[in-house]
C-alpha cells in the first residue's frame, strides 16, 4: 500500500525544484515581474495537482483494497488509511511552493528545519500512541499526516515572513 501512496508524493513532477532554479535566475537579474508570474503559475499548478490528487484518492478509495489484493477483512481499514494519506498529499501539494521559493533564495536552513520538525512530530506522535497503547495503522496514519502537514506549514510560514 505504501508504494501506491508514494505515487502521490511525485504529484508536482519536479515543479517545486524547477521553481527554485527559476527564482534564483530571476533574482539574479532583478526581474520581480517574472518572479511574480512564476509564483502565481506554480501555485495554480500545485492547487490543481492537489485537487486532482484529492479527487483520485476519493474515487479510488472504495476499491483500493481490491486493487492492491488486500484481504477483504482489511478493506475498510485500507480505505481509511488511503484516504488519510492521499488527502494529506493533496493538502500538502500547494504548500510545496514554499520549498521552491526558499531554495531559489538559497535558504536551505528552513527546509531542513521543516524536515527535522516533521520527523520530531512523527516521533512524538508514535510515542504518544505507544503510551496510550494505540499503535495501530489508522492512528499512525493520522500522526504521520499531522507531522507532514505541520512541517509544510512551517515552511509556508517561513516563506511568508
Amino acid at each position: 500500500m505504501i508504494q501506491s501512496i508514494n505515487f502521490f508524493s511525485m504529484s508536482d513532477i519536479g515543479i517545486s525544484n524547477s521553481l527554485g532554479r527559476f527564482v534564483a535566475r530571476s533574482r539574479g537579474s532583478n526581474d520581480n515581474k517574472t518572479m511574480s508570474k512564476l509564483y502565481s503559475t506554480t501555485m495554480a499548478f500545485l492547487i490543481l495537482s492537489g485537487f486532482l490528487i484529492a479527487l483520485l484518492t476519493i474515487l479510488l478509495s472504495p476499491w483500493i483494497g481490491g486493487i492492491l489484493g488486500i484481504d477483504r477483512i482489511y478493506h475498510k481499514e485500507t480505505k481509511i488509511i488511503f484516504l488519510i494519506t492521499g488527502l494529506t498529499f493533496a493538502l500538502q501539494s500547494p504548500l510545496k511552493l514554499s520549498v521552491g521559493v526558499l531554495t531559489g533564495h538559497q535558504l536551505y536552513g528552513p527546509h531542513g528545519v521543516g524536515k527535522i520538525l516533521g520527523s520530531l512530530l512523527n516521533l512524538a506522535g508514535v510515542l504518544i500512541l505507544f503510551s496510550m497503547n494505540m499503535i495501530e495503522l489508522i492512528p499512525l496514519a493520522i500522526a504521520n499526516a499531522v507531522s507532514i502537514l505541520a512541517a509544510q506549514l512551517v515552511l509556508a510560514w517561513w516563506h511568508g515572513r
